[in-house]
C-alpha cells in the first residue's frame, strides 16, 4: 500500500511540474509582468569533495528501474492532463453519428458544424488511468528491469493509435497520420522486446522476485 501511494505521489509531482512549467511560459508571454532571469548553478563533486547522500543515491539507482517507475507516473499524469484539452475545446474527433453520445462546443460547431463529435480526450484519459491500475498490478510480478516501461509502450501505443484514427486535427504526411504511425511503431517494438526479454528470462530460469522501486527504510531502522 505504501508503494502504491508513493507512485501516486510521484505522478502528482510530475503533474505539478508540468503545470509549473506551463505557468512560467504564461508569465513570460504577459507584457505586464517584468522579465526576470533565473540563473541555475550546478556543481559536480570533485575528487576531493565528499559525495552527498542524495547524489550517491541517484547514481546507485538502476536507470531501467527508474524508467519503470516513471512510466506509471506518465500514465496517471497523461490521464489527468488530457482534461486540459476539454478546457481548451480541443482533441476531439469526427462525428459519432449518435443522438445521445458525443460532445459539442462552440469550437466544434464552428469548425465541424452541428452534431456530436467523439470526445477523444476522454477516451485517452480513461485509457491512461485504466492502464495505470492494470500495469501497476502487473508490475508486481515483473521479471526484469524495464519491463514495466515496455508495458507502458505497448498499452499507450495501442490505445493512442486507435484514438488517433478518430481525431480530425492530426499531423499528416500525405494520407498517413504521423501520431498513429508512431504509436503503432512504439507498440510493436515494445511488444517484441517484451516477449523476447521475457523468454530470455525464462530460459535463464532466473525467478527474480519483485523488488520495491521505492524502498521503505522505516522497518530497517526499527530493526537496527
Amino acid at each position: 500500500m505504501k508503494k502504491f501511494l508513493s507512485k501516486i505521489m510521484f505522478a502528482a509531482v510530475a503533474v505539478l511540474s508540468v503545470a509549473g512549467f506551463t505557468s512560467c511560459n504564461n508569465v513570460d508571454d504577459d507584457p505586464n509582468v517584468p522579465s526576470q532571469t533565473i540563473e541555475i548553478h550546478t556543481t559536480t563533486p570533485s575528487n576531493n569533495q565528499e559525495m552527498t547522500p542524495a547524489y550517491g543515491a541517484i547514481l546507485s539507482e538502476n536507470i531501467l528501474d527508474m524508467f519503470d517507475l516513471t512510466a506509471l507516473g506518465f500514465l496517471l499524469a497523461q490521464g489527468i492532463g488530457r482534461w486540459g484539452n476539454f478546457v481548451n475545446q480541443e482533441a476531439y474527433g469526427s462525428f459519432t453519428g449518435s443522438s445521445f453520445w458525443g460532445m459539442t462546443s462552440n469550437r466544434t460547431v464552428l469548425e465541424m458544424g452541428e452534431g456530436l463529435v467523439h470526445p477523444c480526450f476522454l477516451y485517452e484519459s480513461v485509457w491512461c488511468i485504466a492502464g495505470f491500475f492494470i500495469i501497476n498490478h502487473l508490475s508486481k510480478s515483473r521479471k526484469f528491469s524495464g519491463e514495466t516501461a515496455l508495458m507502458y509502450g505497448v498499452w499507450y501505443g495501442f490505445g493512442r493509435a486507435i484514438i488517433e484514427l478518430l481525431r480530425t486535427d492530426s499531423l499528416m504526411i500525405g494520407r498517413i497520420k504521423v501520431s498513429c504511425m508512431l504509436s503503432v511503431l512504439v507498440c510493436i517494438v515494445c511488444a517484441i522486446l517484451l516477449v523476447v526479454l521475457r523468454k530470455r528470462q525464462n530460459i535463464l530460469d532466473d525467478n527474480t522476485e519483485y523488488e520495491n522501486m521505492i524502498t521503505d527504510n522505516s522497518e530497517d531502522d526499527l530493526n537496527e
